[in-house]
């Protein structure tokens, strides 16, 4: 059996990566840190979890979707970022 774990944002650190939180089956989880504000979280996720739809009004596949069809491994996927120091 795999064994996931809660990842801890760092402040200023916005990630996403494949994982499972407690009662739950594994998924695509986004967390963010100290000074990132929760807008920033749901713009990633929608980016990468969210459908698309073509300008004919039909269903296309999200990215995280289209990546697994391709045959990458969803267990390997981790995705970090942080915010620029204004000095």
């Amino acid at each position: 059996m795999k064994r996931y774990r809660r990842r801890k944002s760092k402040s200023g650190q916005l990630q996403a990566y494949y994982g499972r939180l407690d009662g739950d089956d594994p998924d695509l989880i986004f967390s963010n840190g100290d000074g990132v504000p929760r807008c920033d979280r749901a713009y990633l996720c929608h980016a990468l979890g969210m459908a698309r739809y073509a300008f004919n009004g039909e269903r296309e596949p999200s990215v995280w979707e289209e990546l697994i069809a391709r045959g990458y491994d969803p267990d390997t996927f981790r995705f970090s970022i942080m915010k620029k120091d204004d000095e």
